[in-house]
């Protein structure tokens, strides 16, 4: 260590350091989140070292008992990866990102599900009442119906049908409306929400 402008001659010092070890964090999904088959999803990481190593991507629908491959050759200097979420239903899904060679490694905190998004159709079939139907999201046990109430969805009940009637709608008033899969007590993706007015019937 050489000193540099030292104004009053010799002083004492002391030298620091701190040895990191190379470890890998995975951003997203961290769990919680709830993905619908066939979409697209960007696996996100950060990796605190320069290795010139490759990354392993895997991921398990069985909360870590098993591993499937995604990729064994991602570049060394990517830190996402895009994964086309499967058919499989599953409430226990996680993410593995290794680094090629030393093996340091990280996976999701907490697992996610996947479970398929309701497409939903609205009928008015009176004054007051609001039908909705959607075809049956394999996987499913029951089903939660939405309204918008204020700033936000709540539910208003649960079914185990592929359809439901809302009823005492106030004819004068416009509802959004939406319905969401159910996997045991793992909600899944809302349906996109329906604007409804239950003026009249057909």
């Amino acid at each position: 260590v050489n000193g540099y402008a030292v104004p009053f001659g010799q002083q004492p010092y002391a030298i620091s350091y701190e040895i990191v070890t190379p470890t890998i964090f995975i951003d997203y999904p961290f769990g919680g989140e709830s993905f619908v088959p066939g979409t697209i999803e960007i696996i996100r990481w950060t990796a605190n070292d320069d290795d010139v190593n490759t990354f392993t991507i895997q991921y398990s629908d069985n909360n870590g008992a098993t591993w499937q491959i995604l990729n064994a050759a991602v570049a060394a200097t990517s830190r996402n990866f895009s994964f086309t979420i499967p058919s499989n239903i599953s409430n226990h899904g996680l993410i593995k990102v290794t680094r090629n060679i030393t093996g340091v490694t990280a996976q999701s905190s907490f697992n996610f599900s996947v479970l398929g998004q309701p497409d939903v159709t609205p009928s008015n079939i009176c004054e007051g009442y609001i039908n909705l139907d959607w075809p049956g999201v394999n996987g499913a046990t029951s089903y939660d119906i939405f309204m918008l109430k204020g700033d936000s969805m709540q539910v208003i009940a649960n079914t185990a049908n592929n359809f439901y009637l809302v009823k005492g709608l106030n004819i004068t008033k416009n509802y959004w409306l939406a319905v969401a899969a159910k996997n045991g007590l793992i909600t899944g993706k809302r349906s996109l929400a329906k604007f409804v007015t239950p003026t009249s019937g057909p």
